[in-house]
């Protein structure tokens, strides 16, 4: 949530029994994440400071998500996020999300989930490009120029991984994403998710052993 002040904070946690999202764009991603297979975490609006909308708690490290209604890149907006992230001390990369996925990045030709603030010092603040796909280790996603970590699995052999084609199990998780399913049609997209990841092991140890 963006507002007038500087400061971050995590805040408490919402349960099952009490979570209200703030807008329905807020509740797709949250859904999106789910299918995913993405560990997030939805924070209580604080009106005395600025809080990100999500936490995402990958293997290594957390993200934090903002979730704006935006449509393509921001740069003031970007420097906005960054100042608000960084003023209170944060050390978190920070993911902005839009009204839906990059469905291909500028350089890479594969979807992106938003755009990453890759953190770099109190000084430099974040480094933005876009949240490319990433495969290693399961699907996540990683910087377009910078550090090509999966920010939720935690893999990082170089590129390997980053920019991968799984753009069939991206567009098939936001459709289905913030609407009412029953239990065997998510269980369709968690499916599909398993598959990529067995798809890009036996890539990397076909890989290994050429």
């Amino acid at each position: 949530m963006i507002d007038s002040l500087s400061s971050y904070a995590i805040p408490t946690q919402l349960t099952d029994a009490d979570l209200s999202f703030r807008s329905p764009l807020e509740a797709r991603w949250s859904e999106f994440f789910s299918l995913m297979g993405w560990r997030s975490v939805y924070l209580r609006s604080d009106f005395e400071r600025w809080t990100a909308d999500f936490v995402l708690r990958g293997a290594k490290q957390r993200v934090l998500v903002e979730v704006i209604d935006i449509h393509q890149a921001d740069e003031d907006l970007f420097g906005q996020v960054s100042r608000a992230a960084i003023g209170a001390g944060n050390e978190n990369d920070v993911l902005i999300v839009g009204v839906e996925p990059i469905w291909e990045a500028t350089s890479w030709g594969c979807p992106a989930f938003g755009w990453l603030g890759e953190y770099l010092s109190p000084d430099q603040g974040h480094d933005w490009g876009e949240s490319i796909v990433h495969s290693g280790g399961g699907l996540g996603f990683c910087h377009s120029q910078l550090s090509y970590r999966n920010r939720i699995t935690g893999y990082h052999e170089g590129d390997s991984g980053a920019g991968d084609d799984c753009s069939a199990t991206v567009h098939r998780a936001w459709a289905r994403a913030g609407h009412a399913m029953p239990d065997n049609d998510n269980q369709g997209v968690i499916d599909i998710v398993e598959r990529v990841m067995r798809k890009a092991s036996r890539k990397r140890m076909r890989s290994a052993a050429s």
